[in-house]
């Protein structure tokens, strides 16, 4: 009994999303306490988030996520050129930015009902940025992203077929 509820939860796309996770809240505990970046600017600690997770995504979650699941893409890394490899990296980066603004706008509107809701000023925040929220929706907004990305390659090879 406990070995098949193990084995449904512990397949390789659920332990894939939980190490996704996991690795963005660590960023996000990383830089935002840590540096306490988060203090000075939201535009800094947007952009420096981002870049931080774009990087460990495309240097250490990407490469293990896509040996252990399976979700990587057709093309072997020794096989891209120079040209290809760089244009990856930085749309890792440019995708972890656009993914980090997104959560930034959710937690605004969050604590915009929520101080409606409550009848609180606007300028105390209710929900402040903390590292299990931010992870489970980058996530979530990754898993997105990539699949608007599937759908549209998809109906796109149906297209030009």
């Amino acid at each position: 009994m406990i070995k098949k509820i193990y084995s449904k939860l512990l397949t390789p796309k659920n332990i894939s999303r939980f190490a996704q996770f996991w690795f963005a809240g660590a960023m996000y505990f990383l830089i935002a306490w840590g540096t306490g970046i988060a203090k000075t600017s939201l535009l800094d600690l947007v952009f420096f988030l981002g870049v931080g997770i774009g990087l460990v995504d495309s240097f250490i979650v990407g490469p293990i996520l896509a040996e252990f699941s399976g979700e990587g893409t057709r093309v072997k890394y020794m096989e891209r050129t120079l040209g290809q490899k760089i244009v990856h990296r930085l749309f890792s980066v440019v995708k972890s930015i656009f993914i980090v603004i997104l959560i930034m706008f959710t937690y605004q509107l969050i604590n915009a009902v929520l101080q409606m809701v409550f009848t609180q000023s606007a300028q105390t925040p209710v929900i402040m940025g903390e590292p299990i929220l931010f992870g489970i929706l980058y996530m979530v907004y990754a898993r997105t992203l990539a699949g608007i990305y599937t759908w549209y390659k998809s109906k796109r090879s149906v297209i030009y077929r």
